[in-house]
């Protein structure tokens, strides 16, 4: 059974040859196992993501995070789930690139995987760097998910340095992020900042 035979096969023969695949792992082939992911066939992509959780090492993870930063990807949402789940927090270099070439719904699951803490427990300075890139997306939504992140990762002095100017946003939604981020401290200038804005 090749990794390739898989692009070719129509879903009830895909269904019984992706369990497989790991019973056969080559790791020549990781890479065009990560390429299927590149499928505009959500299912498909579907199918090659539980095969690289159960076979995916080294190599796939190279590919996969140089993927994630290529634009108009249609597996990165998938590739992003493998690259977490395998790696935990040394996916962080995918995830900034997630950032940097993704839709507002894949930045969204970036922010979403970089702001777990639990997740980037081992690297939380680079995860609040990679977050804080997005504070300044033009999206707006994608700004109210960065801060959300921000705030469940950083001190009082990051969150003062990096979100408080959001309190002054003509967005309602970015100045609501900021409130519930700030309600976390008990500072006097936490409280201070909070009477300010009611």
């Amino acid at each position: 059974v090749q990794t390739c035979a898989l692009p070719i096969s129509d879903p009830q023969i895909r269904a019984v040859l992706a369990p497989l695949l790991p019973k056969v792992n080559s790791i020549p082939a990781h890479g065009e196992l990560c390429a299927c992911l590149k499928s505009p066939d959500a299912e498909f992509r579907k199918t090659a993501t539980a095969v690289l959780k159960q076979v995916g090492g080294k190599t796939a993870y190279e590919i996969l995070t140089g993927m994630l930063g290529e634009p108009d990807f249609p597996g990165r949402l998938e590739a992003a789930d493998v690259l977490v789940q395998k790696g935990g927090h040394h996916a962080l270099p995918g995830l900034a690139a997630m950032l940097r070439a993704g839709k507002t719904i894949e930045k969204a699951q970036a922010l979403k995987y970089l702001g777990d803490a639990r997740l980037m427990a081992k690297d939380l300075p680079g995860a609040i760097r990679a977050i804080a890139t997005a504070l300044e997306d033009p999206e707006e939504r994608v700004v109210v998910y960065a801060i959300v992140a921000f705030g469940a990762l950083c001190t009082e002095d990051d969150y003062f340095r990096h979100i408080s100017p959001a309190l002054d946003s003509p967005s309602v939604n970015v100045v609501r992020a900021a409130i519930e981020g700030l309600r976390r401290y008990d500072s006097p200038r936490a409280i201070a900042a909070l009477e300010r804005k009611f």
